[in-house]
């Protein structure tokens, strides 16, 4: 994403392994007896595993048994562990003062807490940094250049992490944590009642859900691609686990999620909507920079988030051309990016200086283009006060010639298709975590017989899209339950077909995502799939296209086409899933269209 500082090579290697891990399914934990006839001769993951790191073979005979993979990673786990937690020394200016305490939260689970104090007399305004991935190495990283301005550093491990009490669920304990957090370093002597936050990715989710507790000392919050409700924006698409993601968390858990009951569901509630971002009615005045990327995984909690505080006058987004690390496929020209000036924005809010070397307009957005051309339209920034920016609704029905029309046929001719929960369409890109992301080319899936394609003509002229993408689909289904899975695609002219977004819904909440009610069989219902936003100037020549079927492995949860849970697919039948096309059961996608002259371009500074 934006400028970070590096990881050294040895943290990259044993972050890969780790990641490779997932491969091995079965978690670490799980003793050896149960797979004891798993090896790389006939086991595909194994094998996979055994090709990356064929140091894994203790004995040397040219075989991977799952016990070795499990001993060698077992290594791995703590070797990165310790090089992630780093050492905790730092070499503090003279007169600066390293505490290390336990602070206990509201129910009493002491947080494992290191607090650098600068030289002299306080108080001093405070930076709050909570990790899920070893506070030590933010010592070093990101405190001691605080301190060197004047700004105390609180560095914590979130809960049920490295050296805190209780144990660890998935963020559930961020909102209350972080309060608590902000409440104890406000009451201590040395802090003069102007704090701030910060992190990328989980410290940054940390960041962002200790500002939905509204605390009156946070004064300030910059992060980078991070998310303020895990529902919403990191776990589920339309109530779809999105697995790939949630299942690494699991994974590193010590869990086996292989024979959990699947589908794996959560009903929205009145609770998770009062945790979103200002859910509460409240309004929250903490100045807030948020950068993020049009191919990052929480990229719509950006905008979500800059919506929900747009009554703050000191609210900026920033959202790039750019992914949760480095995007595949297709790359964007070098501008796609703006250097980070987090630590500016902190400091300006922190100290009350007179002028803002990170101020800028509050809403900054890559607008992407051909990505082959730079010279084409788009590939450019734009600027904005509001979000979503002026544009014009625009609908293109899908229909049973598998084309993109203007006008809604006049009579339903329904396509079906056949989806088997033994057979997912593997994933190809997108807005992933650990698994390659980014606008890769879907035409390895054109043979496939349970994808819906749908397209344009070529284009006559560039037409600029800015803002939310709905796809309404009018579906029935032989199966109680099942998901629609959909594609917004950019088609090049050479046949190159980008992923531009995608995500999902589960039949079952037909009705709203507070009321999952099965489905009649062969009735007739309309879902409606959020694909999120971006902003993307489908060029001359270019096809605007729409992929619809069930399953997307492993980047969302596989359906076993059943309403009640069942334990594995081996008596998972198989849907009819059938998409409408006309009369009073229309699909069609929507696009916000930006009429020529309309989004305002932004020059950014000289680097």
């Amino acid at each position: 994403m934006f400028t970070r500082r590096r990881h050294s090579a040895q943290l990259r290697t044993l972050v890969c392994a780790l990641l490779a891990s997932f491969a091995l399914g079965p978690s670490l934990s799980i003793a050896q007896d149960k797979h004891p006839q798993r090896t790389s001769k006939d086991d595909v993951p194994l094998q996979k595993f055994f090709k990356r790191f064929p140091q894994a073979d203790a004995n040397k005979d040219g075989v991977l048994t799952f016990a070795e993979g499990q001993t060698y990673l077992l290594k791995i786990r703590s070797q990165a562990a310790k090089t992630q937690r780093g050492t905790g020394k730092v070499d503090l200016p003279e007169g600066a003062q390293h505490l290390k305490l336990m602070v206990p939260m509201q129910d009493g689970t002491k947080i494992a807490t290191d607090v650098l104090l600068p030289p002299g007399e306080g108080p001093w305004p405070v930076m709050v940094f909570r990790t899920p991935y070893g506070r030590l190495a933010s010592l070093k990283q990101n405190g001691l250049a605080f301190v060197r301005q004047n700004v105390a550093w609180v560095a914590q491990d979130f809960r049920g992490l490295f050296d805190s009490e209780g144990s660890f669920d998935s963020f559930s304990h961020e909102v209350d944590d972080g309060h608590d957090a902000l409440e104890w370093v406000s009451r201590q002597e040395w802090c003069n009642g102007r704090i701030g936050m910060q992190g990328g990715s989980g410290p940054g989710i940390g960041a962002k859900m200790a500002m939905v507790s509204n605390h009156p000392r946070l004064v300030t919050l910059a992060t980078v691609v991070a998310a303020s409700n895990l529902h919403q924006h990191c776990f589920y698409h339309g109530g779809v686990l999105r697995a790939q993601m949630h299942d690494v968390w699991l994974r590193g858990r010590g869990e086996d999620i292989r024979e959990w009951p699947k589908p794996r569901t959560k009903t929205f509630t009145a609770k998770d909507r009062a945790r979103m971002l200002g859910g509460d009615g409240r309004k929250i005045n903490t100045a807030m920079l948020d950068i993020a990327g049009w191919y990052d995984i929480f990229q719509q909690s950006a905008l979500d988030d800059f919506m929900a505080l747009k009554t703050n006058p000191h609210n900026r987004a920033i959202i790039g051309g750019t992914g949760h690390g480095r995007i595949q496929g297709l790359t964007y020209p070098a501008n796609a990016s703006l250097p980070n000036q987090s630590n500016a924005w902190l400091l300006h809010w922190l100290k009350q200086t007179k002028t803002n070397p990170a101020a800028g307009p509050p809403l900054l957005y890559y607008l992407m283009g051909d990505a082959l051309n730079p010279q084409a339209p788009g590939n450019t920034w734009k600027q904005s006060k509001v979000w979503p920016i002026p544009h014009t609704p625009t609908s293109f029905y899908l229909t049973s010639q598998g084309t993109l029309a203007a006008d809604k046929p006049a009579t339903d001719k329904p396509l079906s298709y056949r989806y088997d929960p033994r057979d997912p369409v593997r994933t190809i890109g997108g807005a992933n975590l650990t698994i390659p992301k980014g606008p890769m080319d879907q035409r390895p899936l054109k043979d496939r017989k349970d994808i819906l394609r749908f397209e344009t003509p070529p284009l006559d002229a560039p037409l600029e899209v800015t803002g939310k993408i709905l796809l309404d689909l009018n579906i029935s289904s032989d199966v109680p339950d099942t998901t629609f899975m959909a594609k917004l695609v950019d088609v090049y002219p050479d046949g190159y077909e980008a992923l531009v977004l995608d995500s999902a819904i589960m039949a079952r909440y037909w009705n709203g995502r507070d009321k999952p009610a099965p489905l009649e069989k062969n009735k007739a219902y309309q879902l409606t799939i959020d694909l999120w936003s971006t902003a993307l100037v489908f060029d001359k020549g270019h096809k605007i296209a729409v992929h619809v079927t069930s399953s997307n492995a492993p980047r969302y949860d596989v359906h076993p086409n059943s309403y009640e849970p069942v334990d594995s697919f081996k008596n998972a039948p198989i849907a009819n899933n059938t998409i409408h096309t006309g009369g009073n059961n229309a699909s069609r996608l929507i696009l916000p269209v930006i009429a020529p002259g309309v989004s305002r371009d932004y020059k950014p500074r000289p680097r």
